[in-house]
């Protein structure tokens, strides 16, 4: 009654087809439906014979689909009780005029049960004939299933996804039968032959199963997709599935393999479930806790060497955990000298403890600078990791060589560092990998450094999302704060803010990194960096290194820059932009010796071509490169920087600085920081900073020192 109704109140025409039990013959039960259309308005045709071989297809596209394609106006055909449609030949029929695809067309099924029609039948008829979700009852739908189909779909209604695979493990083989039944299974738009029941169905064939049997076929469900390394999916039915003692057969099963995957706070989670007296899962939660929970890391440690003892496998792991966190708390000397006694007790298959000593080590041979050695540590740690089968931290292996030659200036090793950690993940399907992050802010890193800003900021954004999976905190930090300057000298200021903020969202669990922060955010206010706090090395040494060239871009004292640059001549990382302020800093008073300290700092930057920070001051450099001696290095320079063949053209004159610039430009030439420039003025310190910007720009300056000399050779200011 409800669809005569929407019939009778549509205004175009309706072919209504009711269907009886005995309606058998293919022939007659055409002629019907041709006369439903008929009263429709299609012209008259050709019924179709009743005695003898028919050919439905021809004669379904000759008498219905022609004049229907022919027709203006749109046609409705209702088939009423389509649950007697008879045998397959009449259901073939109107599989073919559905499959033709008529624009006009819209055919409607109504039945009182599930219509016996095939699969691929209904879902064309789905797409074109509107339903009310709520008009169909799902009991009356599961009623009237086979028992084998009702299995499958109680097996997997748990389910939020599943694959044939997964229904066979439940015990409920055939989803692939089953995969074009809009009616009952609906495919994901996931990558991969993913299903899940129709949730109507779902909702129906779970309130109807006892809750035990629920929470049993998620616990199935997480056993399975444990298996196939499906770790988040394994953990969601975990939880629905409620049992410890479930969590703890799967930590026994997994945990090391999840550990060697990198898969910390997934196994943190996994850890947080199970219970007993393990010493096995001890151990385990201790090298969780050194990577997710580094406050509960010296109780978890104690536990595990408790659980452990002294001797077998798990107390070489803990052997290993305190020689790790040995090199990671400034110990390197004690820490290296452990790390070499576990290696020298550790059998030839465990491998995975050997890399991660082997990356330890090469930690702690950079904290004592001696950076030949970590170099040595990390092929050897690459070496292990890489032979068959290959472990993830490979990859973890390669991003620090990446490192360890970004930082001495090696830009091409480091990228091929890099390349290598890429190429590996490609190859063993690991390019969702959290540990492959790593590599990726390196060749981040690489880029900026050679100036190519839009790949080096893909290239970081990439890294970070991986790392955001679970990987270690330092290159986050590194990847964040390298988006924040890329960012801030572009003029994107907010997003600068917000890798800012991120950062030390981030840092909350190492301290030490709001130093670093700290020393970034002043860099975008235009301010001094704050003096370093004590650190132990090498973090010492690289935040003051790193203080130094903040400095540089916002006051380029000659001394301090000169001190800074030759301190850091073994890492060209650091020199190179140091180098590059401190020729800017000497060029308006001292070009000879200016142009030396660019030579020598050209030499460290060739090998690797690390240009990028000979552009942040191009316009004072430019006019330096002619007094470079011909050979590499001056090649290097001209190719960032151009030549200066003529002078440069004087800035704007007087005339086009307001009053209230030639104010702020004043006292910022005398050196008063910006609040005390807005005290002087009474303005607030951000339209302070909007002047000292605007000044850079109309000056043609990188910095304020830069401004106030080019200001007075202007006769802009005394």
């Amino acid at each position: 009654m409800a669809v005569a109704g929407w019939a009778a109140r549509r205004k175009g025409p309706v072919a209504w087809l009711a269907l009886d039990p005995g309606l058998r013959a293919p022939a007659l039960w055409l002629s019907y439906l041709l006369a439903a259309f008929r009263r429709a308005g299609l012209p008259d045709g050709a019924w179709p014979p009743l005695e003898g071989a028919v050919d439905l297809d021809a004669w379904v596209e000759a008498e219905l689909i022609v004049p229907l394609s022919a027709r203006r106006e749109p046609t409705v055909l209702v088939v009423d009780d389509a649950d007697h449609i008879p045998d397959p030949a009449c259901q073939a029929a109107l599989d073919t005029l559905l499959r033709a695809g008529l624009p006009r067309l819209r055919v409607v099924l109504t039945g009182r049960r599930t219509p016996a029609l095939p699969p691929e039948l209904l879902e064309l008829a789905r797409r074109v004939m509107v339903t009310d979700p709520d008009a169909a009852d799902p009991r009356a739908v599961l009623a009237g299933l086979s028992p084998a189909r009702r299995a499958l779909l109680e097996a997997t209604a748990p389910l939020h996804r599943f694959d044939a695979a997964l229904a066979a493990d439940l015990g409920a083989p055939g989803a692939e039968q089953l995969r074009d039944d809009a009616r009952l299974i609906e495919v994901t738009d996931e990558d991969g032959p993913w299903f899940r029941v129709h949730p109507l169905l779902r909702e129906a064939l779970l309130s109807a199963q006892a809750p035990e049997r629920v929470r049993g076929s998620h616990g199935r469900a997480a056993r399975a997709l444990a298996a196939r390394g499906l770790v988040d999916d394994a953990l969601e039915h975990l939880d629905a599935a409620d049992d410890p003692h479930l969590a703890t057969a799967l930590a026994q099963a997994h945990g090391w393999g999840w550990l060697r995957a990198q898969r910390f706070r997934s196994l943190a989670r996994l850890l947080s479930r199970a219970r007993g007296d393990d010493p096995e899962l001890d151990v385990l939660r201790a090298w969780v806790c050194l990577s997710t929970d580094p406050a509960a890391f010296p109780d978890a440690l104690a536990r595990a060497r408790r659980a452990a003892g002294w001797t077998g496998r798990l107390a070489l792991s803990v052997d290993t955990l305190e020689a790790l966190i040995a090199l990671r708390a400034g110990r390197a000397e004690a820490g290296l000298a452990q790390a070499e006694r576990v290696l020298s007790a550790l059998p030839h298959e465990e491998r995975g403890l050997a890399v991660a000593v082997h990356l330890a080590a090469a930690f702690g041979a950079q904290a004592l600078d001696r950076l030949d050695d970590a170099d040595a540590w990390l092929a050897r740690a690459a070496l292990h990791a890489e032979q068959t089968p290959a472990l993830r931290s490979a990859l973890l292996a390669w991003g620090g060589r990446a490192r360890l030659c970004r930082l001495r200036g090696q830009l091409d090793d480091a990228e091929a560092a890099a390349e290598r950690a890429l190429a590996l993940a490609a190859r063993e399907d690991w390019v969702g990998a959290p540990a492959l992050g790593v590599a990726r802010v390196e060749l981040g890193m690489v880029l900026w450094g050679r100036g190519a800003l839009p790949r080096a900021e893909a290239a970081l954004t990439e890294g970070l999302r991986l790392l955001r999976l679970g990987g270690e905190v330092d290159p986050q930090l590194a990847a964040l704060m390298a988006l924040a300057h890329i960012r801030y000298n572009r003029g994107d200021r907010i997003p600068a803010a917000e890798a800012l903020i991120e950062a030390e969202s981030v840092a909350d669990a190492r301290p030490w990194t709001a130093a670093f922060i700290a020393v970034e955010r002043c860099r975008q206010r235009g301010e001094p960096p704050p003096e370093p706090p004590p650190l132990p090395p090498p973090l010492g040494r690289l935040l003051a290194l790193e203080t130094a060239w903040a400095a540089s871009d916002t006051d380029l004292r000659i001394e301090p820059l000169r001190a800074a640059w030759q301190g850091a001549a073994d890492l060209p990382w650091y020199a190179v932009p140091l180098g590059a302020a401190l020729a800017a800093a000497l060029a308006p008073d001292q070009p000879g010796e200016a142009a030396r300290v660019l030579d020598q700092t050209a030499r460290l930057a060739t090998p690797g071509r690390l240009v990028g920070p000979f552009l942040a001051h191009a316009r004072a450099l430019r006019p330096l490169v002619r007094r470079v001696p011909t050979g590499p290095e001056r090649a290097l320079l001209l190719d960032a920087l151009g030549t200066d063949t003529a002078p440069a053209p004087d800035p704007p004159p007087e005339e086009l600085l307001s009053p209230r610039e030639l104010e702020v430009l004043d006292l910022v030439a005398r050196g008063l920081p910006n609040r005390l420039v807005a005290r002087r003025l009474f303005i607030s310190p951000d339209t302070v900073r909007t002047h000292v910007h605007t000044l850079l720009r109309k000056l043609g300056a990188h910095n304020r020192t830069e401004a106030a000399h080019r200001a007075r050779a202007l006769g802009l200011i005394p």
